[in-house]
């Protein structure tokens, strides 16, 4: 996996990542809350401030949702810092690469924007 392989390289996410991982785990298996909260334990968050909110409103296509574009909108903030936006969606991932942002697929391909 292209996470594993890059141990070295900070893991960042947008604070709504907190909240899909709990109501994932709540709605899938609670049991698993503790072991999610301790791999979030190791990802640095982008706070959804007025910045973020206002980018992800114009951002991507018709197509990508509000929650994508958050996201989105937190991976654009890092500028030259982003290493890769990692993404199960194929629209964000689209709209990541209209953005010219590197991609990586759960397959652990790299694609360029």
């Amino acid at each position: 996996m292209w996470l594993e392989a890059r141990p070295e390289t900070p893991k960042v996410s947008s604070h709504l990542a907190w909240i899909d991982v709990a109501r994932a785990c709540r709605r899938i298996n609670p049991d698993v809350m503790g072991a999610a909260s301790e791999l979030l334990a190791g990802v640095d968050a982008v706070p959804m401030d007025a910045a973020i909110v206002g980018k992800a409103s114009s951002v991507g296509g018709l197509a990508l949702r509000g929650p994508d574009a958050i996201h989105l909108a937190s991976a654009l903030s890092l500028g030259g810092e982003l290493s890769a936006l990692v993404s199960y969606d194929h629209r964000l991932v689209a709209a990541a690469k209209a953005e010219g942002c590197p991609v990586v697929t759960p397959s652990g391909r790299t694609q360029s924007p």
